[in-house]
């Protein structure tokens, strides 16, 4: 059986918020000025796209690791598509992966992306069934 995660979203002022896990991790989060905010911190939207990249960078970096491909750098670019009516859902994500190295296979990177996206991300998985998830990806031969 699994166990579940508790996470804490303490009120910090106007439209701030704080959100903490059990070991005490903290991400502020805020609005923009249009809505009361400050616009001093990722906003909770912005965060979704970040945790479904911080998922994928985490399962494709761990499985090429384990390939020994030669990565140098890394990212991912994402780009949100929202409805324009509320509650402005994302109706498609699109991730483009970038790797920079030294000799990386091409059809491990696609390996380890379809992986991330069809098995190990949960951020992912819990998304797909609202928003289409796009993978590209693009490798950088460096020395």
């Amino acid at each position: 059986m699994s166990t579940g995660i508790n996470i804490k979203v303490r009120w910090g002022g106007r439209m701030s918020f704080i959100a903490t896990d059990e070991d005490n991790h903290a991400v502020l989060m805020d609005t923009r000025e249009k809505v009361g905010g400050d616009n001093a911190a990722f906003r909770p939207v912005d965060l979704m796209l970040a945790s479904l990249g911080g998922c994928s960078a985490v399962d494709v970096i761990n499985i090429l690791k384990k390939q020994k491909q030669d990565i140098r750098e890394f990212w991912i670019e994402i780009n949100g598509v929202q409805t324009d009516e509320h509650p402005k859902y994302f109706t498609e994500i699109n991730l483009e992966f970038v790797l920079r190295g030294k000799g990386i296979k091409e059809e491990f990177v696609e390996r380890a992306i379809e992986l991330s996206h069809n098995k190990y991300c949960s951020v992912g998985q819990t998304i797909e069934g609202k928003a289409k998830i796009n993978n590209t990806y693009r490798i950088e031969e460096i020395e």
